[in-house]
């Protein structure tokens, strides 16, 4: 892609207008890429990974499907419907800690019954040492 046309690309891209295809969405981080290479050549904080890496990672088939699914859902539904979805990570934080206890209280039992197998065990050793 020429910087002429990345350019026209990134002056055409509509902040408050989501992409609408895949298509447009992978020239738009093409034109990220060829506009800003100092840029994407640099790492990310915490993964190590090179920007452009991240970006060619987000233009992977299976994660463009991911992502426009969200926005599939989204314009599929009426505006009363989207006005009841949370906003924000808190729901999806109290659904992730509701899920760990949940997970927790399910290993309690299984946990119980490995104790008691081994307990058993040992002593079926123990009685067996002495014989």
């Amino acid at each position: 892609m020429g910087q002429g046309r990345a350019k026209l690309i990134l002056e055409n891209v509509d902040p408050d207008t989501p992409f609408y295809s895949k298509v447009t969405f992978i020239e738009g981080l093409a034109a990220i890429c060829r506009c800003f290479p100092e840029e994407v050549g640099r790492k990310v904080t915490g993964s190590n990974k090179e920007v452009a890496k991240v970006l060619w990672s987000a233009a992977a088939l299976e994660r463009l499907e991911w992502l426009f699914n969200n926005l599939r859902i989204w314009h599929a539904m009426t505006p009363l419907q989207r006005a009841l979805l949370p906003s924000g990570t808190a729901s999806n934080e109290a659904l992730h800690a509701e899920r760990m206890e949940q997970s927790q209280q399910d290993a309690a039992p299984k946990h119980l019954a490995a104790q008691i197998a081994h307990h058993a065990v040992c002593e079926a050793t123990w009685w067996m040492a002495l014989v």
